[in-house]
């Protein structure tokens, strides 16, 4: 508009149109540097700056397919790699346990002050430490029950568990389905009763949603189904607690007291107890227990921290191979950045013919930088592929127990 102004200004000064023209966009100047003020002041120059070094970048990438496939994959397995790692040991060590304050549960056992071992632990224990001790909100025991079920004519082997009443609340988990065992049915060995996991009924009851009420024959006796554990349940596991399809109540008897040491103990802290404390108690408790009986003597009860105990002999293997796959990524960039000083120098020419057609250094390392980017993450997304796989290669390799790989 100000130079079809000044051309027609001109014009009526007696000037021809073309000579008009010509005149006015000599006296206007260049018409470029006006669009780059243009440019900068609606504010989006960076961004048109930045769409446009990209579409550099991938020429640039495109015209060397070697060295781009070099160096995404070798950042697909650095990044994949200790990224898999990395989820595997967050979701197995580092991730809270899925219960009510789970830093609270403790496993308890019996130590031999002489060998210095922990032991499972026998009845009569179970029932001293439930009475004399007081820094925990609740205890259960645990014993592993495989039991024999028949359905339809169809006998099944099922992995069960006995376990006192109180064991899931302690937990903070509620079926889904029904209710949890009554302090009652721990009585005269446990009353007959079954509480279902979530994948039991699913896989052979159909899910059926009318199940609490009705009969299960476990062991060729009818127990009552009264409840369902909620999907995603994720019962503790360890020492002989592997597999748990049902929950039977246990209740102390002649019989299971002369059964040794065969208990496994859960227990909760309460608020404002520490596991110090809490072990200082025990000690305390144990050294009583020792001195009024014999069979006690040389053994002390020990708290130790649940979740330790769920991931067991797999923690320090899985810290190592941590901190070594840990280097991978530092590995990965010093490789890539090899190669990319290789293509840069290769393209010495180029930059120099840049630079002598008025490309500033600021704006060849600019490009630089939006290359190595776009390589970065190009890599980063082969490396999330690397990694999903990567994460159901470890999980299938876990041992059983292990808490968190049951996805």
């Amino acid at each position: 508009a100000h130079i079809d102004a000044e051309a027609a200004e001109l014009i009526r000064g007696g000037l021809s149109p073309e000579a008009a023209r010509r005149a006015a966009l000599v006296a206007f100047g260049g018409i470029e540097r006006y669009k780059e003020e243009g440019r900068d002041a609606r504010g989006i120059r960076a961004l048109e700056d930045l769409a446009g070094d990209l579409r550099h970048a991938a020429r640039v990438l495109r015209r060397n397919p070697g060295f781009t496939l070099a160096a995404v994959a070798t950042f697909a397995i650095g990044i994949g790699a200790s990224t898999a790692i990395f989820s595997v040991v967050h979701g197995v060590l580092l991730a809270p346990l899925p219960y009510r304050e789970p830093d609270r549960l403790v496993a308890l056992w019996e130590r031999n002050l002489t060998t210095g071992r922990d032991n499972i632990v026998s009845v009569d224990e179970f029932q001293d430490w439930r009475r004399e001790l007081h820094a925990f909100d609740g205890m259960a025991a645990l014993i592993p029950a495989p039991v024999t079920v028949t359905r339809g004519g169809r006998v099944e082997r099922v992995a069960g568990v006995q376990v006192t009443p109180g064991y899931f609340g302690m937990l903070g988990v509620a079926p889904a389905l029904g209710r949890e065992f009554a302090p009652a049915e721990e009585a005269n060995g446990g009353d007959p009763v079954v509480i279902l996991s979530d994948g039991y009924w699913r896989r052979r009851l159909g899910g059926d949603s009318g199940i609490v009420g009705r009969s299960l024959v476990v062991d060729g006796r009818p127990l009552t189904v009264i409840g369902v554990m909620p999907a995603g349940f994720e019962p503790p596991r360890y020492g002989w607690i592997d597999e748990q399809d049902l929950w039977l109540p246990f209740g102390v008897t002649a019989e299971n007291r002369g059964w040794g040491h065969v208990l496994h103990v859960i227990a909760r802290l309460r608020p404002g107890v520490s596991l110090a404390g809490a072990n200082e108690e025990l000690d305390r408790v144990g050294r009583a227990l020792a001195a009024q009986r014999p069979e006690y003597r040389d053994r002390v009860p020990v708290a130790n921290d649940l979740g330790r105990e769920m991931t067991g002999e797999i923690r320090q293997p899985l810290l190592l191979l941590l901190g070594g796959v840990l280097l991978l990524p530092l590995m990965a960039v010093t490789n890539v950045s090899n190669l990319t000083l290789g293509l840069v120098r290769r393209r010495d020419q180029e930059l120099a013919v840049r630079r002598a057609l008025g490309a500033s250094a600021s704006r060849i390392a600019r490009q630089l930088l939006t290359q190595s980017g776009l390589l970065g993450a190009l890599g980063c997304a082969a490396g999330l592929g690397v990694a999903l796989i990567g994460v159901r290669l470890l999980l299938r390799l876990m041992p059983p127990g292990v808490p968190h790989t049951e996805a």
